[in-house]
């Protein structure tokens, strides 16, 4: 009982937030069809430094968006206060269905952060323990999606997370994720350990989620995972998130991004 607590208790100090509805439980109205998360002229700090600065911009049932900036930049901060880590917001609104940023339920449930190291899993605890968890307090979403993605677990499910490699992990993750049931997916450089083959398979998976309505923005240095992934683009420039898609590659404009905020030029 003190396990289930403290697992509870921990999952939303660190942001990671579960959804307890399943994902075909939509939205209604305007938030239905567009602009399901949603944010308005946002400044984002942490403590007196502002991170980002006067930022609009809102995210799609049915689209994977990717986060593209150098490190520094501020898109770990950014997916924080998406999250519900309503201390980093400064000015401006975030909406996700139409309900405030904040950490109460009604917006945590919405959506599932999942970092980039596996540092908020319990180590002692094995994959199948965390599905277990999940899925007894905040249900699981239905479907192949969840069936293949546990399938994914099988030959490693049963042991301690500690003992799994970075890749693995991340698979638990990402696993994690899935079953929640969340309607929107915040991913922090998420698939940056695993091998190609899970690379593709996840992709295939977010497309999927992406498909049944779901809205994922995912951050990642890969830049050709998010080419064949993404529909469309957030990018960091000058402290400040802009929304578009370049007319050449995503590489191409991330060195672009990347000699505006260093001034060096690569090669």
């Amino acid at each position: 009982i003190l396990l289930i607590a403290a697992f509870i208790a921990d999952v939303f100090v660190r942001g990671v937030s579960i959804r307890r509805d399943r994902l075909g439980s939509q939205a209604t109205g305007a938030d239905a069809s567009r602009g399901f998360v949603r944010a308005s002229r946002i400044t984002v700090a942490r403590g007196r430094q502002a991170v980002l600065s006067d930022s609009s911009f809102s995210l799609d049932p049915g689209h994977v968006v990717g986060l593209v900036a150098p490190n520094g930049c501020g898109k770990t901060t950014l997916l924080e206060v998406l999250a519900g880590n309503a201390s980093l917001l400064k000015s401006g609104s975030i909406k996700i269905a139409g309900v405030p940023c904040s950490r109460n339920p009604q917006y945590m449930q919405c959506v599932f952060l999942v970092p980039g190291n596996a540092d908020w899993m319990y180590s002692h605890l094995s994959p199948d323990e965390h599905l277990a968890l999940v899925t007894a307090f905040w249900g699981q979403a239905a479907g192949r999606v969840y069936d293949d993605a546990c399938s994914e677990l099988a030959e490693f499910g049963h042991k301690a997370v500690r003992k799994l490699s970075q890749g693995m992990k991340q698979q638990v993750a990402l696993t994690l994720a899935y079953v929640s049931g969340a309607r929107c997916l915040l991913l922090d450089e998420s698939m940056n350990a695993l091998d190609p083959t899970h690379v593709k398979w996840h992709s295939h998976t977010l497309r999927q989620y992406a498909n049944a309505g779901g809205t994922v923005l995912i951050s990642s240095h890969i830049l050709s995972t998010l080419e064949g992934l993404c529909d469309d683009y957030l990018f960091i420039e000058d402290g400040a998130v802009c929304s578009k898609r370049p007319d050449g590659t995503v590489a191409d404009y991330y060195a672009e991004t990347f000699e505006k905020a260093s001034g060096n030029v690569l090669p």
